[in-house]
């Protein structure tokens, strides 16, 4: 994870610009999870999707991304992280869906930040970049949980 961290660099000025996003994002993020839902339920593996579950994960969601940005990568985001791998791996879900899943909220949140905001564009553009760079984390950690399943 370090590792990670430290080739994208993050560091303490990327963690603040996170958090900035953080507080941007926190309030569209209901929105934007609630339409990747809809549309994820429209899905192929949409089929996964009942009304609790719908309420579950939308929750679930906005409180993993919160923690994505706000959490500094501490122990209790790695765990969390790691599980959603595990969870899905359980359930059969093909990681390409993850990916695509993860890919589709990230664009949403990129087009929030880029048409949405008044900020001056080379603050948009360190808020993307950290985007990306936290977004890879979070993928990365995410899969290494189906890669390591597999090698067991």
């Amino acid at each position: 994870m370090r590792d990670i961290v430290r080739y994208l660099g993050i560091d303490t000025r990327a963690q603040l610009l996170a958090e900035r996003l953080w507080q941007y994002l926190d309030e569209p993020s209901s929105g934007i999870i609630a339409a990747f839902l809809r549309h994820t339920r429209q899905s192929a593996v949409g089929g996964l999707l009942d009304d609790p579950i719908i309420e579950r994960l939308m929750a679930e969601q906005k409180e993993h991304w919160c923690s994505l940005f706000n959490s500094g990568f501490d122990e209790a985001y790695q765990r969390r992280a790691t599980l959603i791998g595990i969870r899905h791996r359980e359930l059969g879900l093909d990681s390409k869906w993850y990916i695509a899943a993860h890919a589709s909220i990230k664009a949403r949140f990129a087009e929030e930040l880029l048409l949405r905001t008044k900020f001056p564009l080379p603050l948009k553009s360190a808020l993307l970049v950290t985007l990306e760079k936290y977004a890879a984390v979070d993928l990365a950690i995410v899969l290494s949980s189906y890669s390591s399943w597999l090698a067991d």
